[in-house]
This record gives structure tokens, C-alpha cells and sequence, in this order.
């Protein structure tokens, strides 16, 4: 009977200190909790707002650098003259093959349908007799047209292709051909910078050869002129005399 009342007491005595000792800890566990929910629900101080927005700041001005808007836009507006220039070639290829000449300068709008050529660069010497011109088809032709909705850069020289220096006229398409029954053209455009350093003395433009296809080229020390078509093998001329030019395969 003794032993069974000490122990008795023992375990009383037993959980009387458990007690004691896990009233503290639960007291403070429950104003720990209380302070945490009270944390949650006041938000976020003005400090840390000010660092997420920092933080905020620098990923997008990193993202806008890798990205670079401007490059992508450029690239965009050149594939645009690109695929103006294929659509212009087509067109006079087309009525070529019906006519068996190349268009007279006062035909060419009407047989590309989607130019608008400039009319001071018409000459009635090589125009079409049916529209009051002499219908010459002996001597080289030159147009300047607009592609409408597609931009050319405001930074070209009086040739409207800027070879070999930087200017602020507004560029246009250039055609030229040669003989009209000779059945030879080239259709020239500058093209849109990708680079803000890019060197400035070496415009770059686009080439379409009737025989030798679609180049991007910059000029070199000497001058290219693709405009002139006495240089008739166009591939040949760049090979010979080192230009910097690089053919597009896919136009």
C-alpha cells in the first residue's frame, strides 16, 4: 500500500512539473503565431515595395538590351524591302516573258501594279509610243519608285542608294535595265542599319540582278555601282574585284 501511494505521488508530482514547464512554451508559441498573422495582414512596408520595383527595373533594362527593339524592328524592315523587291522582279519577269521585252518606263507601274514611280525620272525617249513617247529601245533605262507601305531609311545620298556616303534624303527603289530587247535589270534599295555603330561610309543595300539573283552589299574603297549595266555579269564584277557582298539564296 506505501509503495502504491508514493508512486501515486510521483506521477502527481510528475505531471504537475510538465505542466508548468509547457505553459511557457505554448504562451509564447501562440504569440509568435499571433504576430506572424498580424504581419501577413498589415502587407508590405514602403521599403521593400521600393526594392521589388528596383529589382524590377534592372530585369527589364537587361531584357530590353539582349532583346534590342530597334535591331529586331530593322531586321523587320528588311525583310520588307526584300520581299518588295522580289515582288517588283516578278511582276517585270512576267511581262517580259508576254511582251518579250522588259517594260517602257511609262509602263512599268502599270505592269507591277503596286508601285508608284516617280514621274520626273520618266523619260519619253524611252517611253512607250501608245502613251506619247519615242519608244527607244537601244538605251538604258533608270526609275525611281516607292513600294507602298513598305519604310526605306531617310540617310541616302543624291543616288537614292547611298553607295558610299551617308546622306538625309529619303531613299527610294531604283530599277535599271539595259537595252529594253536586251531583257537585263537591277533593282537596288538601301536597307535599315542593325547597328548604331554600324560604319557609316559603307551603306549597306540590296541588290537584285535579273541573271545573278538577290545581294546585300557595301561598298567598297573604289565604288560598286550596280546601277550600271555595262557591268553586265554582276557576280563576276564582285569576284574579281573583291566587293563585299553576300547573296540571299531563298529570294
Amino acid at each position: 500500500m506505501r509503495l502504491v501511494l508514493f508512486l501515486d505521488f510521483i506521477t502527481s508530482a510528475i505531471h504537475t512539473q510538465y505542466r508548468q514547464l509547457r505553459s511557457p512554451a505554448l504562451t509564447m508559441l501562440s504569440k509568435y503565431w499571433l504576430k506572424d498573422k498580424y504581419s501577413i495582414d498589415r502587407g508590405f512596408t514602403l521599403i521593400e515595395l521600393l526594392i521589388v520595383i528596383i529589382i524590377i527595373g534592372i530585369l527589364a533594362a537587361v531584357l530590353i538590351a539582349v532583346i534590342d527593339p530597334i535591331r529586331q524592328q530593322n531586321r523587320a524592315r528588311n525583310a520588307a524591302i526584300r520581299s518588295a523587291i522580289q515582288k517588283v522582279a516578278y511582276s517585270i519577269n512576267t511581262a517580259r516573258s508576254s511582251t518579250g521585252r522588259l517594260p517602257y518606263e511609262n509602263d512599268i507601274e502599270t505592269e507591277t501594279e503596286n508601285v508608284v514611280i516617280n514621274p520626273d525620272t520618266i523619260d519619253l525617249y524611252r517611253s512607250n509610243p501608245e502613251n506619247g513617247g519615242l519608244g527607244n529601245t537601244t538605251v538604258e533605262t533608270e526609275v525611281l519608285f516607292d513600294f507602298p507601305g513598305v519604310a526605306l531609311p531617310s540617310s541616302c545620298n543624291e543616288t537614292n542608294w547611298d553607295d558610299a556616303m551617308e546622306g538625309t534624303t529619303q531613299c527610294v527603289f531604283q530599277y535599271n535595265s539595259g537595252p529594253i530587247r536586251d531583257g537585263k535589270f537591277r533593282i537596288i534599295a538601301k536597307s535599315w542599319e542593325l547597328t548604331p555603330d554600324m560604319d557609316l561610309t559603307n551603306g549597306l543595300y540590296y541588290v537584285f540582278d535579273s541573271s545573278d539573283g538577290l545581294w546585300e552589299c557595301s561598298s567598297a574603297p573604289s565604288g560598286l555601282d550596280p546601277s550600271d549595266m555595262s557591268i553586265e555579269d554582276f557576280s563576276y564584277a564582285i569576284e574579281m574585284n573583291g566587293y563585299n557582298c553576300d547573296r540571299f539564296d531563298d529570294l
